[in-house]
This record gives structure tokens, sequence and C-alpha cells, in this order.
């Protein structure tokens, strides 16, 4: 490989590239990373109550949004310029007692698959 980095302490599930020279990062480990793709450092660090299983990002936003999905069903929305830290914007139960395999943006940048 040209390049690595140790981004999470376990293995990335997710990784999507964000206009701006931004990465998007999930993992088993619960976390959600923003990256500046150059000097590869964190930009935004969130953590959900879960391990994170999938990530996607919609094509029409700017670099400060993504979903992920999780071991235990639920669906998250994120958002990078929210405060504090954790950055969820918006948080719902997609599957009962089954893992989110995939997420995906809808036609409208404002919907989920």
């Amino acid at each position: 490989p040209a390049l690595t980095h140790k981004a999470h302490g376990q293995a990335v599930t997710g990784l999507a590239a964000a206009p701006g020279d931004r990465l998007w990062s999930c993992s088993w480990d619960r976390g959600v990373k923003v990256w500046d793709a150059t000097a590869m450092e964190p930009r935004f660090n969130g953590t959900a109550q879960v391990a994170l299983t999938c990530l996607a990002r919609p094509p029409a936003e700017g670099p400060d949004v993504a979903a992920t999905g999780a071991h235990d069903g639920a669906v998250f929305v994120w958002d990078a310029r929210c405060r504090p830290a954790s950055g969820v914007a918006r948080g719902f139960r997609a599957h009962k007692h089954q893992s989110v395999s995939a997420v995906r943006w809808g036609g409208a940048a404002s919907s989920l698959a």
C-alpha cells in the first residue's frame, strides 16, 4: 500500500471520501472520524453506543455529513459541525435485533435508503 495509518482501535468497517480532502471512517470500536486526508489528522471524533458496521456519504452534501449503520440495528446521521463532539444529528432504530450491513443515500441528499 502507498499509505497506511492506525485510525481506530478495531476493524475499520466504513470509509468514504468527502470534498475538501476529507475522509470519513467508522469502526467496530464505536468511533466515527473525519480525517484531513493530507495531514492524516482527525478533524472530528464521534462515538456511538455500539459497534459501527457501515458508512455512506450523501453525494450532494458538503464534507460534514455522513450516515452509519450499527451492530444493534441503529442508523445514525452524523454532522461534524455539531457540538459537542458526539456529532449525532439524528439516530433511529432501523432494524430490530439485526445488524445494519449497508446504508445508502437515496435520490435526494436528505433521504436514506
